[in-house]
């Protein structure tokens, strides 16, 4: 039910990663 949403969000969360990685930290 919800794995599609939690998908998403992983990639999503990926791909601000790629682009802010040190922000994360």
């Amino acid at each position: 039910r919800t794995h599609s949403q939690i998908s998403q969000v992983i990639r999503e969360y990926r791909k601000t990663s790629y682009r802010v990685p040190m922000a994360i930290l």
